[in-house]
């Protein structure tokens, strides 16, 4: 993985004008742990970027998603098609 301001084919921005990356996971499922990764996570990404990714535990109105969770566990991990 490269960290860079450069947006190129295979790439995504987690913070960029106008949009911002949702970390998703599922709270029933995944609980206290992944909820504080992503937390610590969206710091990090605040501390670099000085805007903090979203965190959702549902898929209402999330765009740009980053799935953070356990493997093996299904929950969120289902997400709607969205219209396509």
């Amino acid at each position: 993985m490269t960290v860079d301001g450069n947006d190129r084919g295979g790439s995504f921005a987690l913070v960029a004008p106008g949009k911002t990356a949702t970390l998703v996971y599922d709270a029933s499922s995944d609980g206290e742990v992944v909820g504080a990764a992503a937390e610590m996570f969206s710091g990090d990404v605040k501390l670099i970027t000085g805007t903090p990714l979203a965190i959702a535990t549902s898929w209402d109105g999330v765009t740009l998603p980053i799935v953070a969770g356990t493997g093996g566990q299904v929950g969120v991990y289902r997400r709607p098609r969205l219209g396509r």
